[in-house]
C-alpha cells in the first residue's frame, strides 16, 4: 500500500476526522520520522508513491505509524520548520 492508498482508504472509511471548514494537514510519520502528509481541503499528498511495508525496514522496535493532526497547512509548514 502506498501514502496515497493509506490516505485514500481513510478518507472512504471515514476514520479520518470532519473537521469544519476541511483544511487541515494529516501527517504520517513511523519512527524514521515523516512519511508522508495529506492536506485535506486540496487532497494533496506529500510523498504519495511511497510504500508503507518499505518504511518499516530497518525498526528493529515495534513497528508504529503515527497521524498527526495540524489545524491548517500554514501550520504544518511553521512545525517542519521549526524542527
Amino acid at each position: 500500500m502506498t501514502v496515497k492508498e493509506f490516505f485514500d482508504f481513510l478518507e472512504k472509511e471515514r476514520y479520518l476526522p470532519s473537521v469544519q471548514g476541511n483544511n487541515v494537514a494529516w501527517e504520517l510519520r513511523n519512527r524514521n520520522g515523516e512519511q508522508g502528509v495529506y492536506f485535506t481541503k486540496t487532497r494533496e499528498i506529500i510523498h504519495p508513491n511511497a510504500v508503507l511495508k518499505e518504511m518499516l525496514e530497518g525498526i528493529t522496535e515495534t513497528p508504529l505509524f503515527v497521524l498527526l493532526y495540524h489545524y491548517t497547512p500554514e501550520a504544518y509548514y511553521i512545525r517542519k520548520e521549526n524542527k
